[in-house]
């Protein structure tokens, strides 16, 4: 039996996990503002999950996207494409569409909200479509933009707007939002990001595009980042990057003392070497970065005066700190991270051969 209420009000909250399944608490026969909201609620849940169901994800994904690009003849091919396929209902197909059209023909998505709607499920398209073997979907960040997109629709968008600047608090909890109207339709909508927890904000970037790195290197490099942040952005009268330096080199000794222990070469160190011992194997077992604009060998002795001056509590000057930020600004820790993984052989799923449909 077809029911036609607007809201589950079984469901508390958003969805039911229900194991198998997600269940929205939207009902998507309602009208295609709710089928929007219903699918929303899917993805949300999907994401929220521990392991993540790529086929689903992308599977929600473009059907929200087609809704925004076709729109009302969309919403009524996938009801007829449901009742078709799971043949459960007494009713045809063609009749419970008709039966939509009269009651809830009205309940649509404004224009700014199918805006929106399209520009956030682009994106979280993308994240499959621009993906590496050795990165990791940004899940977290496809969930808060998910939120976002439900969130507004829910309460409603009559203007169109140009931007949007999200207030994000831990684990990507939405704190806030606020908008900057137009007057027109833009060609995109920028979404600024502003973390409320600046270590976890880092942590989440280098744990999706580091991810071959150690935990506690993700950490170390996430709080490193966070303190360095305040050093850009705030008005500081005194100034130290020892600290800093002290803890980016650590992670490069770290990182690069796990890829010696992964090459596959004789005589292999039984010991943690230090910085000129690790410069000096290196260079003698021509040890390489999967790819940069620089050699391992290089990094390592342009660095070599900073990471002593830092280890000894000596004063890091600006133009030694630059050194490591020119590393770090041409990916440095990315490729520590992609080397070890391809050493190990590990590619990060989805790979990109098994998404070989999206282009």
């Amino acid at each position: 039996m077809i029911t036609w209420e607007p809201i589950n009000k079984k469901i508390d909250g958003i969805y039911l996990d229900s194991n198998n399944m997600i269940v929205p608490r939207h009902n998507y026969l309602t009208g295609s503002k709710n089928y929007a909201l219903a699918t929303l609620e899917q993805l949300i849940g999907h994401l929220s999950r521990k392991n993540i169901n790529d086929n689903m994800v992308r599977f929600l994904s473009t059907s929200l996207l087609e809704l925004t690009e076709k729109g009302e003849s969309r919403y009524y091919e996938v009801i007829k494409e449901v009742f078709d396929m799971t043949g459960s209902y007494e009713e045809k197909s063609d009749d419970v569409i008709e039966q939509v059209k009269v009651k809830f023909s009205k309940n649509t998505l404004t224009l700014p909200e199918n805006v929106v709607l399209n520009e956030i499920s682009s994106m979280n398209y993308n994240e499959y479509l621009f993906k590496s073997d050795y990165e990791k979907c940004d899940y977290a960040a496809m969930k808060t933009l998910s939120m976002l997109a439900y969130q507004i629709i829910l309460q409603g968008l009559q203007k169109y707007i140009d931007s949007v600047e999200i207030f994000v608090a831990t684990n990507g909890e939405i704190s806030s939002w606020e908008y900057s109207y137009s007057d027109e339709q833009s060609e995109h909508i920028w979404f600024k990001w502003t973390s409320l927890d600046k270590i976890d904000y880092y942590y989440s970037i280098y744990e999706v595009h580091c991810c071959g790195l150690k935990e506690d290197s993700m950490l170390d490099l996430a709080s490193a980042d966070a303190v360095e942040e305040q050093f850009t952005t705030g008005h500081n009268r005194i100034l130290s990057y020892n600290m800093l330096a002290k803890q980016y080199c650590g992670v490069i000794e770290q990182e690069i003392n796990e890829i010696i222990q992964l090459v596959d070469s004789r005589n292999k160190p039984r010991k943690h070497l230090m910085w000129y011992e690790m410069m000096m194997y290196v260079r003698k077992h021509n040890i390489e970065l999967i790819s940069g604009l620089f050699t391992l060998n290089e990094m390592l002795e342009n660095l070599y005066e900073t990471r002593n001056l830092s280890s000894h509590g000596e004063k890091i000057s600006k133009e030694n700190y630059d050194k490591i930020k020119y590393y770090k600004g041409h990916q440095l820790f990315e490729l520590l991270s992609w080397t070890k993984l391809e050493l190990k052989g590990e590619i990060i799923e989805p790979s990109v051969d098994s998404m070989s449909d999206l282009i």
